[in-house]
């Protein structure tokens, strides 16, 4: 049961709050808070196994209506009369961090996640007008989930995404930004950066350049650069060289001279600071956003998105030819992740999911394909396909650079984002959207096939997770 917060913490918080009004006036600073109530990654590494009194809380905090009350009262309350306090220096509050974790790890399905995010942010934007609010995307497929309309209508002052591609592209971003647009609400990009987990200043520099590119041309009205400097664990994301006692597989960073810039620091440890900094630093400081922010970002006001340089299309808005196309490209996505499975791995437990997964999904393809023809329903090729086709291509191409047990627990961990991803799209946006009975019938078909192997992606990635591996590695900290 929550209990409620420490008096230290609040003393700890309101310390920090007070010390960036401080800096800021004293060196004419714009310094912003951005504050994260729970972390969807934490509550995704939660079970009954490893911790089962917290396991038990996370479950009943997203379902028991006394828990939530207790958790909106004595946790979130304080919180937001101190943030009410120190308005000029908060950015923004995330209610929770990647909630994709907490539904991969079984707390909500996407129905409940959207009534808990909704009742908690509608209540904040009465009581608490000027405090931008949002629940921040990840794990994959959040470009999707936006686009699908996972967090549309829940009274979010702003979307933010979090993604990572080497390349710094990604699929998706004209029908992602063709739905902001739609919804009439600004959009930032809340976490960028490599997917790769080694360090390279190429791979990151390259990753952060595109990325502040393609945002700031497109809707995006601020990116948020994190991970300034990696001191534990996760160097690949670190935009300062560091000299750390590290044992991952990324390798620590390799350190240049670089002076102390604290009194009484030694030379020889590297200290935070501009002199200590990798290639993508000086990339990201040097960036000419134009009205395009970068780290303390204001919300712009509601509407003043920038327009997508094309009109996508929206979910909601599909024909049922559309729709029976996104049908097909998620059947045809599982064939093709069970295809690769089962030719890289010899793991027993993988190789069924994989086989069974392959004959349910063709086998549902093939009659949807015989009972849309009976309609005479053509499937239409569109905007929100083809975002989805590529989100999943880009994910099978890391898939197929793994091998042994890294692969099984990879593959194993982008089924059940995958299946969650699918089951929400379902749910939210395709099934609503059916005018055709036969192709409601077909969607609703789907849904349950597709619920079914969650449920068997969520016990084999449970059963294989040996690390914190995700097919697009999220932040364990704001």
């Amino acid at each position: 049961m929550t209990q409620g917060l420490t008096s230290d913490f609040l003393t700890n918080l309101k310390f920090i709050f007070e010390w960036v009004r401080q800096y800021n006036t004293e060196y004419n600073a714009k310094i912003k808070l951005y504050i994260t109530a729970l972390n969807g990654d934490d509550m995704s590494a939660v079970t009954a196994g490893n911790n089962p009194a917290l396991h038990l809380y996370y479950q009943r905090l997203a379902s028991n209506s006394a828990e939530i009350i207790a958790y909106d009262t004595l946790i979130l309350e304080p919180i937001v009369q101190l943030m009410n306090e120190y308005q000029d220096v908060i950015y923004a509050f995330d209610l929770i961090n990647e909630i994709e974790g907490a539904i991969n790890a079984g707390y909500f399905s996407w129905g409940s996640a959207r009534a808990w995010i909704s009742n908690i942010a509608y209540a904040i934007n009465v009581l608490f007008p000027w405090l931008p609010v949002t629940s921040t995307a990840g794990y994959g497929y959040a470009v999707q989930e936006v686009t699908f309309g996972f967090f549309t209508g829940l009274h979010l002052n702003f979307y933010d995404v979090h993604i990572y591609s080497d390349s710094g592209r990604y699929s998706g971003q004209t029908a992602l930004c063709s739905k902001v647009k739609a919804d009439d609400l600004a959009i930032v990009l809340g976490e960028f950066g490599q997917a790769s987990s080694i360090v390279s200043d190429s791979i990151q520099n390259t990753a952060a350049a595109n990325f502040l590119v393609g945002a700031s041309t497109s809707c995006f009205s601020g990116a948020l650069a994190w991970k300034y400097e990696s001191t534990s664990g996760e160097p690949w994301y670190s935009y300062l060289y560091v000299t750390l006692p590290i044992s991952s597989a990324g390798g620590a960073l390799s350190a240049p001279p670089c002076p102390a810039q604290q009194p009484g620091l030694p030379a020889s440890e590297p200290a935070p600071g501009p002199a200590c900094a990798r290639p993508a630093y000086a990339t990201i400081q040097n960036f000419d956003p134009g009205v395009f922010e970068l780290f303390s970002a204001a919300i712009p006001e509601t509407g003043s998105t920038r327009a997508a340089s094309a009109v996508a299309l929206d979910p909601t808005s599909l024909t049922d030819a559309q729709l029976a196309q996104v049908l097909h490209v998620a059947s045809q996505i599982d064939i093709a992740n069970a295809k690769l499975a089962l030719d890289k791995s010899s793991n027993g437990s993988v190789r069924d999911f994989a086989a069974a997964a392959l004959n349910d999904y063709a086998a549902a393809d093939s009659a949807a394909s015989s009972s849309l023809a009976i309609a005479n329903i053509k499937p239409q090729d569109n905007a929100i396909s083809q975002s989805v086709d590529g989100a999943a291509s880009e994910h099978a191409q890391r898939l197929s650079q793994l091998s042994g047990a890294a692969f099984d627990e990879a593959y194993a961990q982008n089924e059940l984002a995958y299946h969650v991803f699918i089951t929400g799209a379902l749910q939210v946006a395709l099934i609503p959207s059916a005018q055709n009975p036969q192709v409601a019938s077909l969607l609703q078909e789907q849904l349950a096939l597709y619920e079914k192997h969650l449920q068997e992606a969520r016990e084999l990635a449970g059963q294989l997770q040996t690390s914190t591996y995700l097919p697009q590695p999220p932040p364990k900290h704001r």
